[in-house]
């Protein structure tokens, strides 16, 4: 009698468990599921991306949506975050570190990204590197990156820049591979196995909206603008402040984007993306941690949203957005 009661809470258990799994396999393909039903949510107010992480931002009025990065339309070798600066031992330098670099401009023709800087000559890096140059190793994200070496030139103008030796400016160029979200233990129950990201900090595209940042301005002594958070995607028109926590997809012309998770924002927001100059008191930072952090995400409070693309497509300033909620 024992051993047949025993058996059946054996039974009961795994059959409660794999009930359990099911639904939570039914909730995740659910969440992941490209949705077939669409709420409008505003409309694209600006749209920016950074070739070289931690630079200034360039603006445009159209963006291609490819399945890893942000790239321009007018220039298939422009891609959002696909260069970036490297120290002598292969960390990654940002605005946290340096806030100058806000200083950097960034454009482009044909053949090269062109970067400026105060007192400084213009530096051009071929896009055409030489596939015998360098390759540098360094980390994005905790993951094992790589990047082409974009040589003398370049080295030596970061450096007289930064009035510091041993740094070197590195290209994530077409024939390395981008950084598999999943390869980060923090995401890997967050992405696809599939999803993939150039040498941004957290997913490949960041999304804000303005409701959210009218509110955040609300709670300051002096209003900051949205540049420091870096947005690729600014939305104006949503439905309330801080709606975005609740967006799991996001269906801007043909793309359409899967929410990753939230951007948890650092120091860096704290930075003057005009003058390169910090806040004294480290806002807006200060107070975004008074309000919005969690217990899920930590002290790192939350603005704006990471996301993947599950469709490719072109988004333009001025497109409407529609969202689908979680």
């Amino acid at each position: 009698m024992i051993d047949a009661e025993f058996r059946d809470l054996l039974l009961f258990g795994a059959f409660k468990a794999a009930a359990l799994w099911g639904l939570k396999a039914l909730h995740d393909a659910s969440r992941k599921r490209i949705p077939d039903q669409w709420e409008p949510s505003g409309r694209v107010l600006t749209l920016n991306f950074f070739p070289v992480k931690s630079c200034h931002s360039v603006a445009v009025n159209e963006l291609l949506a490819t399945d890893f990065a942000l790239q321009a339309t007018d220039n298939d070798a422009v891609r959002d975050r696909h260069w970036l600066i490297l120290s002598e031992d292969g960390k990654v330098l940002g605005q946290k570190q340096d806030s100058s670099l806000a200083l950097i401009r960034v454009r482009y023709n044909r053949d090269h990204l062109i970067l400026s800087a105060p007192n400084m000559d213009d530096l051009r890096i071929p896009f055409k590197l030489n596939p015998a140059n360098a390759r540098v190793e360094t980390k994005v994200s905790d993951t094992r990156m790589e990047g082409i070496d974009c040589g003398k030139e370049a080295a030596e103008w970061i450096c007289r820049f930064l009035n510091k030796d041993g740094f070197r400016i590195v290209h994530l160029a077409p024939w390395l591979a981008p950084r598999l979200i999943k390869d980060n233990p923090k995401y890997k129950d967050l992405c696809h196995e599939t999803d993939k990201a150039p040498y941004t900090g957290q997913s490949a595209f960041n999304l804000a909206v303005m409701e959210s940042l009218d509110e955040l301005n609300t709670r300051l002594e002096t209003p900051t603008k949205i540049d420091p958070f870096r947005p690729n995607i600014v939305v104006s028109g949503a439905k309330a402040a801080f709606d975005e926590d609740t967006w799991t997809f996001v269906k801007i012309g043909d793309a359409v984007f899967r929410r990753i998770r939230p951007c948890l924002r650092c120091p860096m927001i704290t930075v003057n993306q005009d003058t390169g100059i910090k806040h004294p008191r480290g806002e807006p930072l200060a107070t975004l941690k008074s309000y919005r952090c969690t217990d899920e995400w930590g002290t790192s409070p939350m603005f704006g949203m990471g996301f993947a693309v599950d469709v490719c497509g072109t988004i333009r300033v001025g497109d409407r957005v529609f969202v689908s909620r979680s």
